[in-house]
Formats: structure tokens, C-alpha cells, sequence
């Protein structure tokens, strides 16, 4: 059996009540409406799961935008990711192996 290790997404700057779903390896593992940042805080949503340790495809989707963007990873220990929306609808991000830190 493969070893598991947490993956923790945090959608943090950029969502205006959007349409977020989330795929790990091509399965859906995610989805919400209405997301929205807090700018109070910078976060507008987290979601863990475990994943099997090794390389790992997490793809975001948003429906209503038509956008979709993948990211790569290699996860060999707990891993936290900070996803933002870009004001052109691009997805950047921020891998970690510890939490990010919000007022």
C-alpha cells in the first residue's frame, strides 16, 4: 500500500464569488460556489486531503470562467499550497510543508 501525506489548498487572494472546483490526479476532490476572499484575513477557502506520496496533479477549475490551470507536485511530506487568482484569471501558487499563516 502507498504512503499517504496531507495536501492542504488554500485559495487565498483573488476569488469573487467563483466557482471553484478541484481535481487531484483527474478526480474530482472539491468543489464550492460563491468563493470569496476575506482581504480582511487574504483567504477565501482551504481544503486537505491525503494524497499518495510522489508526484501529484492538482488541476483548478473555473466553470464559470472557463479557466483551468494544473500544478505539479512532488509530495514526499505534509504539503500546504496557496492558490491565488490573478486579475487576468491565471492561477498562480505557493508550496510549502508548513501552514501559511492568516490574521
Amino acid at each position: 500500500m502507498a504512503e499517504t501525506v496531507n495536501l492542504q489548498l488554500d485559495l487565498q487572494e483573488g476569488f469573487d464569488d467563483d466557482t471553484i472546483v478541484i481535481l487531484i490526479d483527474g478526480k474530482e476532490a472539491w468543489r464550492k460556489k460563491g468563493v470569496k476572499t476575506r482581504y480582511q484575513i487574504g483567504l477565501a477557502e482551504s481544503f486537505s486531503t491525503t494524497v499518495p506520496t510522489g508526484t501529484v496533479k492538482i488541476t483548478i477549475e473555473q466553470p464559470d470562467r472557463h479557466q483551468s490551470q494544473n500544478i505539479i507536485l512532488q509530495v514526499d511530506v505534509q504539503t500546504y499550497v496557496g492558490v491565488v487568482r490573478n486579475d487576468d484569471g491565471s492561477i498562480t501558487h505557493l508550496e510549502q510543508n508548513h501552514p501559511f499563516h492568516y490574521m
